[in-house]
């Protein structure tokens, strides 16, 4: 019994050690604060359309678009100047500086393909 309690004492020693952190060293960089700019979603493009077919985001916030489809896509959004084909199994990242609705399409698609990205001012 006593073999039981010293071997239950000495892991939960070592359990509280594992949970302490050692103090930041001199020159040791900080972890970089999560911010706006990390943000990032995902729209699908696959089977003639675009997944979701409505996105609503904070402003800086990258979408990116992942073409999964065996024939290459176009992601068009006419308000922003933006006219990207993506061929097939590639992806292409965009990110939303400008607050406002966006009407995306697939320019170069046989039967139309569209979405709304929503972007906002965020927190």
């Amino acid at each position: 019994m006593k073999r039981i309690l010293a071997a239950c004492l000495l892991l939960g020693l070592t359990c509280v050690g594992c949970a302490q952190t050692s103090p930041q060293t001199e020159g040791e960089a900080t972890p970089k604060a999560a911010t706006q700019e990390d943000n990032q979603k995902v729209v699908i493009l696959y089977g003639g359309r675009f997944n979701p077919e409505e996105i609503s985001v904070a402003k800086g916030t990258s979408i990116v678009f992942k073409n999964k489809d065996r024939e290459t896509h176009n992601v068009k959004i006419a308000a922003l100047d933006v006219d990207k084909d993506i061929a097939a199994g590639d992806e292409w990242s965009h990110t939303f500086e400008t607050v406002g609705e966006f009407a995306v399409e697939n320019a170069i698609a046989q039967q139309p393909m569209k979405m709304t990205i929503v972007v906002d001012e965020g927190e």
